[in-house]
């Protein structure tokens, strides 16, 4: 199957434009004695699937495939950057090498257990990807689950669940891979 890719931008309150605030700058703390270290530079803490599998991680991790199709990821850490935005969010992970931010192929979280993947979903908030039955919506699952069976396999793939969220608040349909 050939994909004609499709970009989703982010919601225009979900835009970092702070060129600190990036996903290839290593995090520096200062430490002042007797107080908790402060973080200088605010950046994304990325992982990469073989951390998760070698870890045998469990639980969820957000995730945007860049236009590349390259697999961007980061265990959310609720800690948010000065911009208002979380730090390991869709956000921060869209930047590229410039730390600007870009339109990405897909984004949302997948799940793992014990380091295996088991489910997908488009669930951001930046990037509000569209459900199945909306327009662009079976673009952005075959975007998504390409960007995963790249890296791991076909095989890896078979019993995977993608968990589409429409815009109209109803449950999540559900479809097995």
């Amino acid at each position: 199957m050939k994909l004609t890719p499709h970009f989703f931008k982010p919601e225009p309150d979900r835009i970092c434009s702070d060129k600190l605030h990036g996903s290839t700058m290593q995090r520096t703390y200062e430490q002042t004695p007797g107080q908790h270290p402060t973080m200088l530079i605010e950046c994304v803490k990325r992982v990469t699937l073989d951390e998760i599998k070698e870890a045998k991680y469990t639980g969820t991790a957000n995730f945007v495939v860049d236009k590349f199709f390259d697999l961007k990821m980061a265990i959310d850490s609720d800690n948010y950057a000065s911009c208002g935005l979380r730090i390991d969010g869709h956000a921060h992970l869209a930047k590229n090498e410039d730390n600007e931010q870009e339109d990405v192929l897909a984004a949302g979280e997948v799940g793992f257990e014990e380091g295996k993947l088991h489910a997908i979903s488009n669930d951001s908030g930046t990037n509000l990807p569209p459900g199945i039955g909306e327009p662009f919506g079976e673009e952005h699952k075959n975007q998504a689950v390409k960007a995963f069976e790249l890296q791991l396999g076909a095989a890896a793939m078979k019993g995977v669940k993608y968990y589409s969220h429409g815009k109209d608040g109803e449950l999540p349909k559900v479809i097995t891979l």
